[in-house]
């Protein structure tokens, strides 16, 4: 996420299309089988086909002093791709 209000996609070194973001957006990637899928609220914005299967990482930063990063989780999905329902 930078100062200007958008957010980045890394992939194996490559960077995706910068995507806007506001306070409070909730972010869901969801990894199935091959496929990786990256959604904004709920709306899918990214799909990636022939990801490994394994190890997955996360990097996240922050460019302006005072943000955080609220309720993060890792682990199974409950209730659909995008969480609850």
């Amino acid at each position: 996420m930078d100062a200007s209000g958008f957010y980045h996609i890394y992939e194996t070194g490559n960077t995706g299309s910068p995507i806007a973001y506001s306070a409070n957006d909730i972010f869901t990637v969801v990894i199935a089988n091959t496929v990786a899928k990256y959604y904004k609220n709920g709306t899918l914005v990214k799909t990636t086909t022939g990801v490994t299967t394994q190890p997955y990482r996360g990097l996240l930063s922050l460019s302006t002093s005072g943000d955080i990063i609220d309720s993060i989780a890792f682990g199974y999905v409950v209730g659909g791709a995008t969480g609850p329902t």
